[in-house]
């Protein structure tokens, strides 16, 4: 111990030594810390309630059981972010993406609804282009919102095109 201990001059003493410092010289600078942030205007800080994920959280924290109201309240937030979750993930497939551009854009033609969902999404032109057609022939698609035409291999229109 040194003659500063206690005050946070003794901490920073300790922190220099890269040693552990002692309770007195902690306690010191957590009281210290504390004046600068209240001085700044920030709020003091509270221990989240039991019952809440942040409870839950303080408990994991801590390395103590989880009380039931915390189990509970972390359950229901880890079930609300699976839903969330699982329905984000349904809600991007090829073909509503090619569905909803068709809506927006129609009558459009395919390469041209290719080009304006690789804008925005990152999925191959191949898939746009196979799904598309596979819409068109299960018939989700009216050929009076697409038009088909050939392009040859410098994305031009070819001049045989029907």
């Amino acid at each position: 111990m040194s003659p500063n201990c206690g005050t946070t001059a003794g901490y920073n003493i300790h922190w220099r030594a890269n040693e552990a410092a002692c309770r007195r010289c902690k306690t010191a600078v957590a009281t210290y810390r504390r004046g600068r942030r209240r001085a700044a205007g920030a709020k003091p800080r509270t221990t989240p309630a039991c019952g809440t994920d942040s409870g839950y959280t303080l408990h994991m924290r801590d390395s103590t059981f989880p009380c039931q109201p915390c189990k509970d309240a972390h359950g229901a937030y880890q079930n609300a972010w699976n839903e969330a979750k699982r329905l984000k993930s349904r809600r991007g497939t090829v073909a509503d993406v090619v569905e909803d551009y068709v809506e927006t854009y129609a009558p459009i033609q395919v390469p041209e609804l290719v080009m304006l969902i690789q804008l925005r999404h990152d999925i191959p032109t191949g898939t746009i282009r196979a799904q598309t057609y596979l819409m068109l022939r299960d018939g989700r698609l009216s050929r009076n919102d697409i038009s088909v035409v050939r392009l040859d291999a410098f994305g031009n229109v070819r001049q045989d095109a029907p």
